[in-house]
């Protein structure tokens, strides 16, 4: 699997690669830093969206890493239904405003459906190559239940470039092998 949208500048030492730019004598191993590509700001962008397409979700921490992300999103609870016509007082008619009807509940499942969908449509049309498949078919997701939780994911989103080097993803992505249990990824 390559890096789809970036590469993680690694620094200190025994890296296994040099770092992508001189390092500043004061620099520690917590500058590891992700440089998007082209796709990792469609990425960027695409993840800005959500918000914009879902009235019902609010994004929180977000992170791109070379080969997959890491997100927290909020689904607010649904207002409710807005009426299909209004009733004008002291009048006889009442004034169609096209409501929506039964709009179906907002769920994390959509939200990352749209999100893989126009993600890898903006990618595939800079890459002029058709429909390829970009992102794994699933997606990891848990209910955070208190601001302790909420915290403790936020600073794992935070600090994850850090722990690049010994990610699975890592591994996988410098053709060190599959974790035990794991299927090839999609990507190609």
């Amino acid at each position: 699997m390559e890096n789809v949208f970036g590469e993680i500048n690694i620094v200190g030492a025994g890296s296994p690669r040099p770092p992508a730019s001189p390092r500043p004598p004061n620099q520690t191993r917590q500058s590891n830093k992700m440089n998007l590509n082209e796709y990792g700001i469609i990425v960027k962008k695409c993840w800005d969206d959500i918000n914009n397409h879902f009235n019902d979700v609010a994004t929180d921490y977000f992170i791109i890493m070379p080969n997959h992300i890491h997100g927290i999103i909020t689904v607010r609870a649904r207002s409710p239904r807005p009426p299909d016509k209004i009733h004008l007082p002291n009048e006889s008619n009442e004034i169609d405003i096209g409501g929506r009807g039964n709009r179906a509940r907002t769920t994390l499942g959509n939200i990352i459906a749209y999100f893989k969908y126009a993600s890898t449509k903006q990618i595939n049309a800079m890459r002029n190559i058709g429909i390829q498949k970009i992102w794994h078919r699933n997606y990891y997701d848990r209910i955070i239940r208190n601001d302790r939780e909420l915290n403790e994911i936020r600073e794992y989103i935070i600090n994850n470039p850090m722990h690049w080097e010994t990610d699975n993803e890592y591994n996988i992505s410098y053709g060190r092998g599959l974790p035990a249990r794991q299927t090839k990824p999609a990507h190609h």
